[in-house]
């Protein structure tokens, strides 16, 4: 019975842990699309990609304007 409990707090550590990850995954792309550094547009590319694959309801994309650091968040319907 102990051994379950354990278990179960290593998995929901490793949740945790990995729901913060994504989190900070999101807070950091978005921190590079807003400084617009134009070398790294294949990087923001493939983060969007993969940002798309790992959270479905979300997809971020960059804005054509590049006189406001806004990005744009298009959720899927």
């Amino acid at each position: 019975m102990i051994l379950f409990f354990s278990y179960c707090w290593l998995f929901f550590f490793f949740l945790l842990l990995s729901l913060f990850l994504l989190l900070f995954f999101h807070a950091f792309l978005l921190f590079l699309l807003c400084v617009d550094a134009f070398p790294y547009f294949f990087l923001f590319s493939a983060c969007s990609i993969v940002l798309y694959d790992l959270t479905p309801s979300v997809f971020v994309a960059k804005t054509q304007t590049k006189s406001s650091c806004w990005n744009v968040l298009l959720f899927k319907v």
